[in-house]
Parts: C-alpha cells; structure tokens; sequence
C-alpha cells in the first residue's frame, strides 16, 4: 500500500471513475444527448486536481494521461455490450475538464 495519501486518492477516485463509466446502463436507458458533458468536465477537473497532488509529473504528461485515459474508457463503451456507445464528445469533455484542473491547479 503506497504511503502517499493523496496517490491513494487519486488512484481510488480513478478506479471509480472507471467502474461507473464501465456500468451497463439498463436496456430501456435513454442517452443523455449534451446533457452529460458538464458531468465529463467535472469529473475530469478533479482528476487532474488528484493527480497533480499525488504525483510529480509535467502538466502535460499528466493531460496526456487523462486524454488517453478517456479514449480507453470511450474505446471500451463503444466495444463492449454495456448499452452504451462512444462519444468523440465526451472525450473533448474529459480533455476540457483536465484543462480546466490544469488551470485551477
């Protein structure tokens, strides 16, 4: 167990992250249209805030992380039966959310 706190927090806050990207969503779910890309900017915001605390790495290696972090989890909505789809959307909303953190922090 690491004895960094705040990489526990990080790697913890993007493990769930991942769990409620990866949830099946019921069949009869309706998709959210635009309505869940403020949701994405949130969420990656405080990611990048996480990160940033817990580990000593560039800003822009940190932003290519999360980029590539966000592609995986689309890729895999898209590729597996979780009744949802991948969204070019959504992953310019995670880009935007980690910039803004980037900026925040």
């Amino acid at each position: 167990m690491p004895k960094n706190k705040g990489f526990l927090t990080a790697l913890l806050y993007t493990l769930a992250v991942l769990a409620v990207s990866l949830t099946p969503l019921p069949d009869n779910a309706q998709p959210p249209g635009q309505s869940d890309k403020l949701i994405h900017c949130l969420l990656y915001a405080v990611m990048y805030f996480l990160w940033a605390r817990a580990v000593n790495v560039s800003k822009s290696r940190l932003m290519l992380f999360l980029a590539a972090f966000g592609l995986i989890i689309e890729i895999l909505q898209g590729s597996l039966p979780l009744h949802r789809s991948f969204d070019w959307w959504d992953w310019a909303a995670d880009i935007v959310g980690a910039a803004c953190g980037s900026m925040l922090f």
